[in-house]
């Protein structure tokens, strides 16, 4: 879930991203989960999905470094970051 006042448009990098809508501190924590806002998705279950779903996923999820065998689904703006 971002933490801080945010909005989303064109991204000369990717399509679309999320810009910061007040300033950022250096070291200021802007993201942190949240079970309410970011959903876990077992490999497992987007792979029996069908392909505009498992296209949709690809694109809007990441794999956390905290679980494995996982992807997380951002519910909120935080979802147009640059997870890479």
């Amino acid at each position: 879930m971002m933490l801080i006042r945010n909005y989303v448009a064109a991204s000369n990098i990717e399509g679309v991203g999320v810009f910061a809508a007040e300033p950022i501190k250096k070291g200021q924590k802007i993201w942190e989960f949240n079970p309410l806002l970011d959903q876990v998705i077992d490999i497992e279950t987007v792979n029996q999905q069908s392909d505009h779903v498992r296209d949709f996923l690809a694109r809007y999820c990441y794999e956390p470094k905290f679980i494995t065998g996982k992807i997380i689904l951002e519910c909120d703006n935080g979802r147009f970051m640059n997870h890479s």
